[in-house]
């Protein structure tokens, strides 16, 4: 292949707009990663008992039904007060993947009930 070739396929309108939006999605997989670690640090997680932890979930507004489905299918949903949603028997994994996402607040242990 010539780099005439080459420059011409890498050129190309379906590789450029792959391209950025691989570097899109990989941009926002690290901003997660990180803003996930802020917000839910190792510390935090040092008391887990059989690598579970109850949590505190604060989101930016009031959880819908969507959200309700996706914390009692990682853990036992307890109460829900405003924004904050109270969850017992979370895996460390779990609590650590839902810190990740965009539209958590905050995530802290709880002492549970």
């Amino acid at each position: 292949m010539t780099w005439t070739r080459l420059r011409d396929v890498l050129c190309h309108r379906a590789v450029v707009v792959t391209a950025v939006l691989l570097l899109a999605w990989g941009a926002f997989s690290l901003w997660s990663s990180w803003t996930g670690a802020q917000k839910l640090t190792t510390t935090e997680l040092a008391n887990a008992k059989n690598g579970r932890v109850h949590v505190e979930v604060t989101l930016n507004f009031s959880p819908e039904a969507f959200h309700m489905m996706l914390f009692q299918s990682i853990g036992r949903l307890i109460e829900v007060k405003a924004e904050t949603a109270y969850l017992m028997d979370v895996r460390v994994e779990d609590a650590r993947t839902l810190a990740r996402q965009y539209w958590v607040k905050d995530i802290k242990p709880w002492p549970g009930r």
